[in-house]
């Protein structure tokens, strides 16, 4: 008898052992939960406003971003150094809105946590949040969207030679917890984008709306959608600004500081290339001088259009009548 009560002693203390070890280890995540805490000079209208928050790993690499609502929004994340950061523009119509800006840092050990951000329009243009290539003067650079047939020298625009696209919209996209790189997208938190832009069919265009440069340890990622069509409608075609401002270029994507205008601006290029048509000539109602018997007589075209190809054969419709021919 003796022998069970020891027995059973000492599995209700190794029990025990393994309970209190448990109990000690800590979470390898933390509950984050934001807290916008004001937002200087306005109210905090997430109806009428566009409010979008982001946590940043820059050791890993990893994001979080979400569209936020009038309520708290909670993120459960890896332990780590996370940076935390704001962006509201006070309508929802991004053009002509006012920007503010708000950032914070945690160390995250298991323990939940609130962050509080206070967002103000001149924290938008420190360090955190805006490279100092992209002020002018202590303002925000305006952006120029570019929608280019090809890429012309660096410090180039598109307006000689615009691309195909009629009409565009800056994106800013919801992610769930992913690489900066390979983002995984959140099709429930929504995006927040500016108005549509028709281009008229010009290559370059000038939009209303703030964007800061971000940071490394802030980064704003966003893209260009191109459409085919007027009104943002037709086929689409996306351009991913990966590291926002700060993103390298590509074959099909520039971010050019242009500082030889005044005010300075930021000028975002993408391609899109000008598919040409096949020229097209009309002799409809044209008339000609018979000219001498055996000379080729000369009838200019009622239209002609190269639309920018060269023209190296043509063919004939209707068929000539027997013994006529074109050369």
């Amino acid at each position: 008898m003796t022998e069970k009560l020891h027995m059973l002693r000492l599995i209700l203390f190794t029990a025990l052992l393994c309970l209190l070890g448990a109990c000690g280890q800590k979470s390898q995540v933390t509950k984050t939960e934001f807290v916008i805490a004001g937002i200087s000079g306005a109210a905090t209208d997430t109806v009428n406003g566009a409010l979008m928050i982001t946590a940043y790993n820059p050791g890993t690499k990893q994001i979080v971003r979400k569209k936020m609502g009038a309520s708290a929004q909670d993120l459960t994340l890896p332990n780590g150094l996370w940076y935390f950061s704001a962006l509201y523009w006070d309508q929802s119509a991004l053009e002509g809105a006012i920007l503010r800006c708000g950032l914070a840092k945690e160390d995250l050990n298991g323990s939940e946590i609130s962050i509080n951000l206070s967002l103000t329009q001149d924290d938008c243009k420190n360090e955190d949040f805006n490279n100092s290539n992209f002020l002018d003067a202590s303002n925000l650079q305006q952006i120029k969207v570019n929608q280019c047939n090809v890429f012309g020298a660096l410090a180039d625009s598109c307006a000689l030679a615009p691309g195909s696209a009629q009409s565009f919209e800056i994106v800013f996209r919801s992610f769930d917890l992913s690489p900066l790189d390979t983002p995984a997208l959140d099709p429930l938190a929504g995006e927040i984008k500016s108005a549509c832009v028709d281009t008229a069919g010009l290559g370059e265009i000038e939009s209303d709306t703030l964007l800061p440069s971000g940071s490394t340890n802030a980064p704003i990622p966003f893209l260009i959608r191109t459409f085919a069509d007027p009104n943002c409608t037709g086929s689409s075609t996306t351009f991913n600004f990966k590291a926002g401002l700060l993103s390298v270029d590509s074959a099909t994507t520039r971010i050019h500081d242009f500082q030889a205008s005044a005010p300075d601006v930021t000028r975002i290029l993408v391609i899109n290339s000008v598919t040409p048509q096949a020229p097209l000539l009309d002799y409809a109602g044209a008339t000609g001088t018979s000219g001498t018997v055996g000379v080729a007589m000369s009838v200019a075209p009622t239209i002609l259009n190269a639309n920018g190809a060269p023209i190296t054969n043509c063919d004939i419709s209707p068929s000539l009548p027997l013994g006529l021919s074109i050369n």
